[in-house]
């Protein structure tokens, strides 16, 4: 009947999560809009802390108490918070970096759909559908693949190269809506 939020507080699988999520579930339980539930693992642990919503499949990463307020209001009226916002579940990583490219374009969208991505020399095109206080809307987001050097953990000690995608343009096509 509420939205439930899953912590990850895993102090076994990463030190970051443990010590993080607990503050995080802390600072959530006192909405009493919400549930929240600590978990063992969701992946992605070098964006402690983080946490999964339910229904809706939403994923956010690096939460700070001071998140805590505005994640919640957010969640509680079927928003998207985009400052930690990290991806759907069920949607592979290129279509998550579109619905956020969309999303932060268009930030009180609903029923966004990335469609299949097209190529484009070395980058691709992904169609999104959205609807934008009850306009639809199709928009074309322009992925590239790029290199960082990320920390798996915030145990490692050095960190490796590893290819993420990136929004590189949004834009807004035709009017006669076509992506």
């Amino acid at each position: 009947e509420r939205p439930l939020l899953l912590v990850c507080t895993d102090g076994k699988h990463d030190l970051c999560c443990g010590k993080l999520g607990r503050s995080i579930v802390s600072a959530l339980r006192s909405d009493p809009q919400l549930d929240v539930a600590e978990v063992s693992h969701l992946g992605g642990h070098r964006l402690a802390a983080n946490c999964l919503a339910l229904a809706s499949g939403e994923l956010y990463g690096r939460i700070a108490a001071a998140d805590a307020p505005a994640l919640a209001e957010s969640i509680r009226h079927g928003r998207v918070y985009l400052p930690r916002y990290r991806g759907r579940t069920g949607l592979d990583e290129l279509a998550q970096v579109a619905e956020a490219a969309a999303l932060s374009r268009f930030p009180n969208a609903r029923q966004i759909r990335p469609g299949a991505p097209r190529g484009d020399g070395d980058a691709r095109i992904v169609p999104v559908e959205l609807r934008d206080d009850g306009v639809a809307r199709r928009l074309a987001v322009r992925c590239v693949a790029r290199i960082f050097e990320v920390y798996a953990s915030c145990g490692d000690l050095a960190p490796e190269p590893r290819a993420r995608w990136v929004a590189q343009e949004r834009w807004h096509p035709d009017q006669r809506g076509s992506a």
